[in-house]
């Protein structure tokens, strides 16, 4: 069976596991227990840069460089059609 307008088994497993290393990542006592009052900034490694950009925001850091496919901006789309 053939399904449309679904993403990849191999693609979600990336989003899945990018999604894991972003909780680990936020301070749990936060993400759990007093949930970020102002928008939430992933800022990964090469990135510091921007930094003050972001002043006034909820920033977590990542140890990693950003996956090619995973965009800065999470709210804009794709090249795809949706």
């Amino acid at each position: 069976m053939l399904m449309f307008n679904c993403v990849a088994e191999n693609c979600y497993s990336k989003v899945r596991e990018e999604t894991e290393r972003m909780k680990a990542a936020m301070d749990p006592d936060v993400r759990l227990f007093s949930a970020p009052q102002t928008e939430v900034v992933y800022l990964y490694k090469g990135e510091e840069s921007e930094r003050p950009k972001y002043n006034g925001k909820y920033i977590v850091e990542m140890e990693r460089p950003r996956p090619e496919w995973f965009p800065k901006n999470l709210l804009t789309r794709g090249h795809g059609r949706y």
